[in-house]
């Protein structure tokens, strides 16, 4: 099931800890990292980590989906640049 969106206020909240998500699991791998070590990187509790993503695989799997996002925006961009033509 896809998690909905997070609303507006929350999405700048979410990037810090997918962000702290992404530095845990690229230090520890997936099988050496946390939650307790994404929480303590964002500065959030867990009781918050979990109330976003229930699982580490849950938040590994919108971890892939916000990096793929933040490419395509990139690249995006780059297609855009009128400089580039």
């Amino acid at each position: 099931m896809k998690r909905p969106d997070p609303p507006p206020q929350d999405a700048a909240r979410d990037a810090e800890i997918l962000q702290a998500a992404f530095d845990v699991f690229a230090e520890k791998g997936f099988h050496g990292a946390r939650m307790l070590d994404v929480a303590s990187r964002a500065r959030a509790s867990k009781a918050t980590l979990y109330a976003r993503y229930p699982s580490k695989e849950a938040l590994f799997e919108a971890l892939m989906a916000w990096s793929t996002r933040q490419g395509t925006e990139a690249l995006d961009a780059i297609a855009a640049d009128e400089k580039l033509d």
